[in-house]
């Protein structure tokens, strides 16, 4: 893997980090119906807390990696990409679901 796909995986996984921060401050964002309606199913909380902490940790991790390679640690590629897979399955079903279940767009 070369340094520039390294330096983007680093700057994107910081922008999820602070995206997924933000998202779980806004865990109660009442006001907005469609957030409240959104944020209150339990799609919104798959394994019993909110969605965003395990992006969080999921970000760190990319974070983490990103700066490893970048720091000359060989780290290997084949957890981040099958955390990747994984994660795009998730963010498929929770799309599916709000389209679907939901009916928000």
């Amino acid at each position: 893997m070369g340094m520039l796909p390294v330096v983007a995986l680093l700057v994107l996984s910081i922008a999820g980090l602070a995206l997924s921060i933000h998202t779980t401050r806004q865990m109660g964002c009442s006001g907005s119906e469609s957030c409240d309606l959104v944020m209150s199913t339990r799609y919104a909380r798959i394994f019993g807390f909110p969605n965003s902490v395990i992006a969080i940790a999921w970000f760190a991790a990319l974070g983490g990696f990103a700066g490893a390679r970048l720091g000359g640690v060989a780290v290997p590629l084949w957890p981040v990409l099958a955390g990747s897979a994984a994660s795009l399955l998730m963010s498929a079903f929770l799309a599916w679901a709000l389209f679907a279940k939901l009916k928000r767009f």
